[in-house]
């Protein structure tokens, strides 16, 4: 079974979204970087979850009036 930000990467994607990802040490704590680029735009969010980084970027994307398909809701 998927788990919830695999989910979110996928909805990303199929609305035309290059989406990357990375786990990286910040001031002495582990956190995630997310990343989603599509033509000229992109938005990037930190967080301490995985999960938590894959809304928030996902909560950019969707404001982003480009986005706004079935793909992406």
């Amino acid at each position: 079974m998927a788990k919830y930000w695999e989910t979110i990467v996928k909805k990303l994607q199929a609305a035309g979204w290059e989406v990357r990802w990375i786990e990286a040490m910040h001031d002495a704590e582990a956190g995630w970087t997310a990343t989603a680029i599509r033509g000229k735009k992109r938005y990037s969010t930190h967080a301490n979850d995985i999960t938590l980084a894959f809304q928030e970027l996902e909560a950019s994307c969707k404001q982003d009036q480009n986005s706004l398909s079935n793909s992406c809701d």
